[in-house]
């Protein structure tokens, strides 16, 4: 989306990228630069601890503090873009005019923020549906083998991308 509407400096914060979930977000994040021959720079992309609202604040000050910064930063959670808004904040900078925001999950914190945020949605109750269903069929004392499930997941295009 953000390379759709002119950004080739784009950085990511994330949780750790060796959590599994996470690790597909990095892929697709690198997958856009390779299909779009944009060259990634690895320090723009920032490993936090967590999911938190502290830890995107704190890695919101590291990326926006270098010399040479993003004009626009995917996180891979609400929580981890409200703490960098605040950062952004902080630093005398203005969402979307000065940095243009995305983000993945939709959760509540989408609506919260000024400017909301533009978040691609986390199917929660597909998830939940999915696990159910392979639980049944563990209780029920079929054979589950492994498998992948893609799930759909869509954007809310809101304020924070500058569209």
């Amino acid at each position: 989306h953000l390379i759709e509407h002119g950004h080739t400096d784009i950085g990511m914060i994330t949780a750790p990228l060796d959590w599994p979930h996470v690790a597909e977000c990095y892929q697709g994040y690198r997958k856009a630069f390779q299909e779009n021959d944009l060259v990634l720079n690895p320090e723009w992309v920032i490993e936090t601890d967590d999911f938190f609202i502290e830890s995107g604040y704190e890695a919101g000050l590291e990326l926006f503090q270098q010399e040479d910064r993003p004009r626009a930063v995917f996180t891979a959670s609400d929580s981890l873009a409200v703490g960098v808004c605040k950062a952004l904040t902080d630093l005398g900078l203005s969402v979307p005019e000065d940095v243009a925001i995305t983000s993945y999950n939709d959760s509540p914190y989408a609506e919260m923020t000024h400017p909301m945020l533009t978040s691609s949605t986390f199917p929660a109750y597909q998830m939940g549906v999915e696990a159910a269903e392979m639980l049944h069929r563990v209780i029920a004392g079929q054979e589950v083998r492994e498998k992948q499930v893609v799930l759909e997941s869509t954007l809310v295009v809101r304020q924070s991308c500058g569209c």
